[in-house]
């Protein structure tokens, strides 16, 4: 359970509509992406929301979690080798602090089914990743409902679904 004092009833993911890419910035090019990477972190996407989800810079590899559309924002370069495209899955129906226990383990079904799943916490909330090419496995894995974008809106609307449907 995502929290101990509470059953879980009211709980559901959402597949949140932003397409996201897992890439390798090249470190010779960390410098001349300077001014792509604050503008993403601090302005945001085309549509005002955050576009930098995640800058991990470990030794000689930087990693990046970015909204699609900020890989044509970065130079000739930068980015290197492909990416596959990852769909972020939020756990809702309740506010969930700091010290909340089991959050994590409520995301876990997809990988026990055998997919990649990648995981971005923040104070407070915990994003599940899932390869886009695997969305309705994973959706079809969860025993709670689950919110996700209606494809005929072009991810503006959205439609409520049982954990079995994909």
């Amino acid at each position: 359970s995502a929290d101990d004092d509470d059953d879980g009833a009211d709980l559901y993911i959402r597949v949140l509509p932003t397409k996201l890419a897992l890439v390798r910035l090249a470190p010779a090019m960390l410098q001349a992406s300077t001014h792509t990477l604050v503008h993403r972190l601090l302005f945001g996407g085309s549509e005002g929301g955050s576009a930098l989800w995640s800058y991990a810079h470990i030794d000689d590899d930087i990693s990046l979690m970015v909204e699609e559309e900020a890989l044509d924002d970065f130079p000739e370069g930068a980015i290197v080798g492909s990416y596959a495209q990852w769909r972020p899955l939020r756990l809702c129906g309740k506010a969930f602090g700091f010290d909340a226990t089991g959050v994590v383990c409520a995301m876990y079904a997809p990988y026990e089914q055998g997919l990649p799943l990648l995981n971005i916490s923040t104070y407070s909330t915990n994003i599940s990743l899932i390869e886009e090419e695997d969305l309705s496995r994973a959706i079809a894995s969860f025993d709670l409902p689950v919110l996700r974008p209606s494809e005929d809106e072009d991810d503006a609307g959205s439609g409520l679904s049982d954990g079995g449907e994909a």
